[in-house]
């Protein structure tokens, strides 16, 4: 490589590591504008994907670079992928977003170890399960998950709440489907021990990661449309509220249908 190619790919990398580090929204239209190598590596062998779970950043940037297609399962100089790094800051948001986007567990660094090896969780279970709704994450599309994610961020609305715990989901049931608190605490309980995966993390909070695979759960149970309905619901309350953003946003997707 000559020194105005190495030079072009550092710049390169540079502009990509200061793009996510804006907020997410801003990042994917950037990523949209203008083409950028995704697997491009620093000079310790770091993708930017690495550089995100280094960096203790939220979910929502490996997110957009996993959407736009970067590579899960690259090496940096150590051998260590972004799920080595991912276990060793423990982050199981991060492992099972990486997961879902096909994030090799079985890859060695080089000291001839696998990212899981030292974890305190069964992670052969842990991708098994992964595994087994692979297929519904998939189908979800990128548009369902994009809403999806907005329903998950809604917090103190009249039309919706923040799904973390078991109290904010059963307020949502009792908004939403307008079941009885009793019965929609039952259901939000079941929902959360569908999106346990660790068994060292609480029984009443979930990471939007852990909503999905819930999610995938239903898909692969009871099919898509209720998923479908579950997102229109929202939508039918929701624009009661905030007729103009709903419209601003239906305007917004039919410019982005390619996303």
């Amino acid at each position: 490589m000559d020194a105005k190619t190495a030079l072009s790919k550092r710049e390169n990398f540079q502009e990509l590591l200061d793009t996510i580090k804006e907020d997410f929204k801003p990042m994917r239209q950037k990523l949209k504008e203008k083409t950028f190598d995704l697997d491009n590596q620093d000079e310790n062998g770091k993708t930017v994907l690495i550089n995100v779970v280094e960096l203790r950043g939220n979910t929502e940037q490996m997110w957009v670079l996993l959407d736009f297609g970067a590579d899960p399962n690259i090496q940096d100089n150590e051998g260590k992928t972004a799920l080595h790094h991912s276990c060793i800051v423990d982050r199981k948001d991060m492992i099972i977003c990486l997961l879902l986007f096909g994030a090799d567990p079985e890859i060695e660094d080089n000291e001839g170890k696998k990212c899981f090896e030292d974890y305190k969780d069964d992670m052969s279970l842990i991708k098994e399960k992964i595994d087994d709704i692979k297929r519904e994450f998939i189908s979800l599309t990128r548009k369902r998950r994009k809403f999806l994610k907005y329903i998950f961020d809604e917090t103190d609305k009249d039309y919706g709440a923040k799904i973390l715990n078991i109290e904010s989901l059963t307020n949502y049931y009792v908004k939403i489907n307008k079941e009885k608190e009793d019965e929609a605490r039952k259901d939000a309980t079941l929902f959360i021990q569908g999106a346990r995966l660790f068994k060292s993390t609480d029984d009443v909070s979930i990471t939007f990661e852990e909503f999905i695979v819930a999610i995938c759960r239903i898909v692969k149970v009871h099919g898509m449309k209720v998923i479908d309905d579950f997102i229109n619901k929202f939508k039918e309350i929701r624009k009661k509220v905030e007729p103009k953003v709903v419209e601003e946003e239906a305007d917004a997707n039919e410019e982005n249908k390619g996303d």
